[in-house]
């Protein structure tokens, strides 16, 4: 599977099975195109109260499901200050992220 890899080198021998994000990196892979709840719960793992805040990546046993080359770059103005993210879209992102004041996509 593309963008999923050790990324240390105890990780388990095989990839683990970790079903949502498994079945969205197929579909990415596949050229398919996720549906608006998809990203949603994605940019919720992402970003979300219980998010890995590690940009479009989710970890996981020692293996990483990259998802940065499907999303886009944003600024986004949260209390007051600027962070980097990556988002698959600007609805996504204000679903996921608390008292998001602006977001500016960065092209």
């Amino acid at each position: 599977m593309d963008n999923v890899y050790k990324f240390v080198d105890s990780a388990a021998k095989e990839k683990p099975t970790y079903g949502f994000p498994d079945a969205m990196m197929e579909k990415l892979n596949a050229g398919k195109k996720l549906t608006r709840e998809e990203k949603d719960a994605l940019t919720e793992v992402f970003y979300g109260t219980f998010g890995q805040h590690n940009g479009a990546k989710l970890r996981y046993s020692g293996w990483e499901w990259n998802f940065t080359p499907f999303t886009k770059r944003f600024f986004v103005n949260i209390y007051g200050g600027w962070s980097e993210v990556m988002g698959f879209d600007k609805t996504s992102l204000r679903k996921a992220m608390p008292v998001v004041m602006e977001i500016c996509e960065v092209k």
